[in-house]
């Protein structure tokens, strides 16, 4: 997918078989943050996705947002990943006023980076047989443990219960 960027930045909505990438205040630097310029009706809206309640803009619990990578772009799409700040309700949560600080506050709880929070950060990985989707701190422990802990849980119970099951 290519961004193009015009104007001030842009808002991409990432959707099944589907991508739109708007121009947020193309043309019109007074547009607040969040929203886009309509040429047809002449005035600014309230990105996709996003709710507007005067000068407050809300995503959902089932969406996440995050850079793009490139300059003042931002993409919104459903995800795993509960955003986590400025809860306003279990079903909103307040959207950053400052556009650089989405993807710390969107991803940092869940020592995340990357597009919709799908990378962990240096340091970190996804935990193994954990339904939690924070990455876990992997700096800690020498690979000969981790891998020695991995195998442990994966073969002894199974095999535990194998051995249960064949002998009653």
């Amino acid at each position: 997918m290519s961004l193009k960027v015009f104007g001030t930045g842009c808002l991409c909505i990432l959707a099944v078989n589907v991508s739109l990438c708007l121009v947020l205040a193309m043309n019109n630097s007074s547009c607040p943050p969040w929203h886009y310029y309509n040429h047809a009706a002449g005035e600014c809206w309230c990105g996709f996705d996003l709710i507007c309640n005067g000068g407050q803009v809300e995503i959902e619990s089932t969406f996440c947002a995050t850079s793009s990578g490139e300059e003042n772009c931002s993409f919104v799409a459903q995800c795993a990943f509960r955003p986590t700040f400025n809860v306003i309700n279990r079903m909103h949560s307040e959207m950053p006023s400052n556009a650089s600080q989405l993807d710390k506050l969107m991803c940092g709880p869940y020592k995340r980076k990357g597009f919709l929070c799908s990378e962990c950060e240096e340091g970190y990985g996804p935990a193994v047989y954990s339904i939690d989707k924070k990455c876990t701190d992997c700096s800690s422990l020498s690979s000969r443990y981790s891998i020695s802990l991995f195998l442990f849980l994966h073969f002894v119970p199974m095999t535990l219960l194998f051995i249960l099951l064949v002998f009653f």
